[in-house]
């Protein structure tokens, strides 16, 4: 089961997250806070540029350690991991109690199911890849929650180049991200 659910994420990554996301902008009823939306979009903001700083990170073959996997073996899935929360919270709202906990159900679910996956999955093809160095590396570095005393190991040693991001899939998602970010704007200014 936990093979087949992983290898559906793998195949369908794309179509699953479009999907669910659409589903949970027709049911999502943001509240009236604008404090609790500037915030949710600050935190998915932080997200995305997580995420761009991975993408623009340069992997050369060998098991990075450096920059971004300074601070957790997961950069990557940890800023949608932020995302994902702060666009639930921004989504969310007590007077729509029943759509409110369907879609921290979900969100929960797709951490759980879709997040823990890859990332186990992840540091199952490190393992085999780099054996030794990998478990000495996973013993240092958490998995998926930042250790934010390696910011300095981190931010001295990040060799960020823009080629490498302009040449990554992350251009979409900062364009799903302002997408989002507008329809829920406009349905919490529109009562939609």
């Amino acid at each position: 089961m936990k093979e087949t659910i992983e290898a559906f994420w793998r195949d369908n990554q794309r179509l699953v997250c479009l999907m669910t996301a659409a589903f949970l902008f027709f049911i999502a009823h943001p509240g009236r806070s604008n404090a609790l939306y500037q915030l949710a979009f600050l935190v998915a903001l932080s997200g995305e540029l997580i995420r761009v700083w991975v993408r623009g990170f340069p992997l050369e073959g060998a098991l990075s350690k450096e920059g971004p996997y300074a601070l957790c073996r997961h950069p990557r899935q940890f800023g949608s991991f932020l995302m994902m929360l702060a666009f639930a919270a921004a989504s969310s709202s007590f007077s729509h109690w029943l759509s409110t906990l369907f879609i921290w159900g979900v969100t929960y679910a797709a951490y759980r199911v879709f997040f823990l996956a890859r990332v186990r999955a992840d540091d199952a093809e490190l393992r085999a890849r780099f054996g030794q160095e990998f478990e000495a590396y996973a013993a240092e570095i958490p998995m998926f929650w930042p250790d934010l005393k390696r910011w300095e190991a981190a931010r001295e040693t990040t060799r960020w180049r823009f080629d490498l991001f302009a040449s990554s899939s992350e251009l979409r998602t900062i364009g799903v991200f302002w997408l989002v970010t507008f329809f829920l704007r406009f349905k919490m200014t529109y009562r939609l």
